[in-house]
């Protein structure tokens, strides 16, 4: 699986691979694309150091020049992420992020529930929005299983320092009720109008079915801080 973005502040593109063997990990790629023609130059593989993943998103900030990476851990079923930079054309990982504070369904659900189905963008001031679905067939309590949630990143540009987070726990989407259920989610954020634009797919476990698509315009209270 590959997935790919485009840096505005070193004007190179980052791919993120999530490699399955030899050994498992991911790895990231920094590209030059030519001045004229149709070539582009990979720079050599750069790994933060983590085991099999799987299913990936990715959101660049311009503000910082940082770019967040979401990944499946296999061997967990969380998800975690990473936070990398371009360096004088080297990719960077912070250090910061390789600790347990990246496991952020832990941080969501209090346990590293399974977390395949999700998203993530940039929504400017140094933060992300994440989004997923709640998988567990037994979720932990307060938690709806396939019901949409989302949480704020912050990531400092000092590379050492472990993320924050501008809300607590994780914030469900949907109106708050058991029958609401969705998988698939994807967010994308409009700078302008400060809106989120917010899709998913029905799921048969709530009254939402027939495997419809949804979607719905979300805002930021406080800010950008709930």
């Amino acid at each position: 699986e590959m997935l790919a973005v485009y840096d505005t502040t070193a004007d190179k593109v980052i791919l993120f691979v999530n490699k399955d063997n030899s050994p498992a990990r991911l790895e990231g790629y920094v590209g030059t694309v030519a001045s004229s023609g149709n070539s582009v130059t990979w720079s050599s593989a750069v790994s933060p150091g983590n085991g099999e993943v799987r299913y990936s998103s990715s959101a660049f900030d311009s503000t910082t020049g940082r770019t967040i990476v979401c990944f499946q851990d296999v061997s967990s079923g969380g998800c975690k992420f990473e936070i990398c930079y371009i360096n004088s054309g080297t990719l960077t990982w912070h250090t910061g992020d390789t600790a347990n504070s990246n496991m952020i369904s832990t941080d969501m659900f209090g346990s590293a529930v399974t977390t395949s189905m999700f998203d993530v963008c940039s929504v400017d001031s140094s933060k992300w929005l994440f989004c997923c679905t709640m998988e567990a067939s037994s979720p932990p309590g307060g938690f709806t299983q396939y019901a949409l949630y989302a949480k704020i990143i912050n990531a400092s540009t000092d590379t050492t320092s472990a993320p924050t987070y501008a809300n607590a726990g994780a914030k469900h989407i949907e109106t708050a009720s058991s029958t609401q259920r969705g998988t698939y989610p994807s967010v994308a954020w409009d700078p302008t109008l400060e809106k989120i634009m917010y899709t998913w797919e029905a799921n048969s476990s709530g009254s939402e079915t027939s495997s419809n698509s949804y979607g719905m315009l979300c805002y930021f209270n406080a800010g950008k801080t709930d």
